[in-house]
């Protein structure tokens, strides 16, 4: 797999180290979409700051 320039740094070299099979899952998982994520980030952007923290902590709640 081709690492992204972000991490190829000492941090990931040092997990791959550790454990290859976990640090190459989490870069996999950090190059696809969540299409629904992103449809909620898309319609929270437009909220003011206090609304949007009011509903997601609601939502965590």
């Amino acid at each position: 797999m081709k690492i992204p320039s972000d991490y190829d740094n000492p941090g990931y070299k040092r997990a791959h180290a550790l454990n290859p099979e976990m640090a190459e899952n989490y870069v996999a998982h950090t190059m696809f979409g969540d299409p629904l994520a992103d449809a909620a980030v898309e319609v929270l952007s437009k909220l003011k700051r206090s609304d949007c923290n009011r509903l997601i902590s609601a939502y965590m709640s």
